[in-house]
């Protein structure tokens, strides 16, 4: 079952940082046609900033999700240091136990939120506004496999 939680979180690793990857380049060239079209011919787009908007929420939340697998996030550790190991490996599984529960509420109150807004469009694009809001409960459950892997997996990224 762990091996099993691992390859998912892994292959689902690899699919967050190809999807981030994409929608980085996406939101670049939709910033560089505003900037364009603004200065060069004194006719701005109505939608550039819009997408660009709606794939940086899904990069920060995407790359959030990631950053439990890989263990990137910021932390201090001055006081983490200075303890034993088996008290280090007892806190940094407390630590991913309640990362994963906000894992769970963002994908449960992310939920919860997408069903409150269906059927709103955005203002430039006209694009179902549950495209942006999804990244909430999409990116919880990420959380939640990616701390699963981990919990169960010993704690570090292998």
């Amino acid at each position: 079952m762990t091996r099993l939680l691992e390859t998912v979180s892994h292959l689902f690793a690899r699919l967050t940082r190809g999807l981030a990857v994409a929608m980085a380049a996406v939101m670049v060239v939709c910033l560089l046609l505003q900037i364009f079209f603004r200065y060069a011919l004194s006719s701005p787009l109505t939608w550039t900033e819009e997408l660009a908007v709606l794939m940086f929420a899904w990069i920060v939340m995407l790359m959030g999700s990631l950053g439990v697998r890989e263990d990137f996030h910021v932390r201090l550790t001055l006081l983490l240091d200075r303890i034993p190991d088996s008290a280090q490996l007892w806190v940094e599984r407390a630590t991913l136990a309640a990362i994963l529960a906000f894992g769970v509420l963002l994908a449960i109150a992310g939920y919860h939120y997408v069903e409150g807004t269906l059927g709103v469009v955005s203002a430039a694009i006209g694009f179902p506004i549950e495209a942006l809001h999804l990244a909430a409960p999409v990116c919880g459950a990420l959380i939640v496999l990616h701390a699963s892997a981990r919990l169960l997996g010993g704690g570090r990224e292998p």
